[in-house]
């Protein structure tokens, strides 16, 4: 029987703009996502894939002041993590946050 290794998003990520719109495509559909727990899941999930795709994690877990195991914890689905490693994460990939207006819900 064939064996199939999981699909691993990161491993196809090639540049800086395609982890941007992996990024930005995955927020905007997470925003859509009515539970809190649910949305904050998936963008855990995918700044893991990001860090992932970068090679970063060890860079991102020096500038959040955790060890490695930790950060690849802290970007699980279910996990909790302080903005700060947020922000941390967000920063080392070269990115910044950026707010807009939620669309009203008719």
């Amino acid at each position: 029987m064939t064996e199939f290794k999981e699909y691993d998003i990161s491993d196809h990520l090639r540049s800086k703009q395609e982890i941007a719109d992996y990024i930005n495509d995955s927020f905007a559909e997470a925003s859509a996502i009515d539970d809190d727990q649910e949305a904050a899941s998936t963008m855990l999930a995918v700044l893991r894939d990001a860090a992932t795709a970068e090679r970063k994690m060890s860079d991102i877990a020096r500038r959040a002041d955790v060890g490695r195991s930790s950060l690849y914890h802290s970007l699980s689905k279910d996990a909790n993590p302080s903005f700060r490693t947020i922000l941390s994460a967000i920063r080392e990939l070269g990115w910044e946050l950026q707010i807009t207006p939620r669309k009203a819900v008719a």
